[in-house]
């Protein structure tokens, strides 16, 4: 199995289960899924290569970080990892702050994001994580 790791942070787990599943079918990367950034700061020790975040996870729980906080954290406790939004926003104020802040890529969904896998927002998102993987250094 590849050494590298991928965390998924998403509120809706049907939706992250589809994304690791069709991130897994395309490779054999180690994959982990969070609720919320705070839960995933616990595993950030293992330095994972990429992280796939939605950006909008304080919708569902008011007490969630954003992205916005999230990247700061990830950027002090990992500053390697590669950190890929995606929104239904689609605020070119805010991808450009994220980037600005040091996220590597920002996806903006499309309506059907979390009911279509085929959607071309996924497909995006899936090339995204490709390219990020490709600039990570592999042991």
């Amino acid at each position: 199995m590849d050494s590298r790791l991928i965390f998924i942070i998403e509120d809706n787990q049907h939706f992250a289960k589809a994304i690791q599943n069709e991130l897994r079918r395309n490779t054999s990367i180690n994959i982990q899924c969070f609720e919320t950034a705070e839960n995933c700061f616990s595993a950030i020790y293992e330095f994972p290569d990429v992280v796939v975040m939605n950006y909008n996870l304080d919708e569902q729980n008011p007490d969630a970080m954003n992205g916005t906080k999230a990247l700061k954290v990830f950027k002090f406790l990992s500053p390697e990892t590669k950190v890929i939004f995606y929104s239904k926003q689609d605020s070119l104020q805010i991808a450009c702050n994220l980037l600005d802040q040091g996220a590597f890529d920002y996806v903006i969904k499309e309506v059907d994001f979390t009911q279509k896998l085929e959607s071309s927002s996924v497909k995006l998102l899936l090339k995204k994580v490709t390219n990020a993987l490709e600039h990570t250094f592999q042991y």
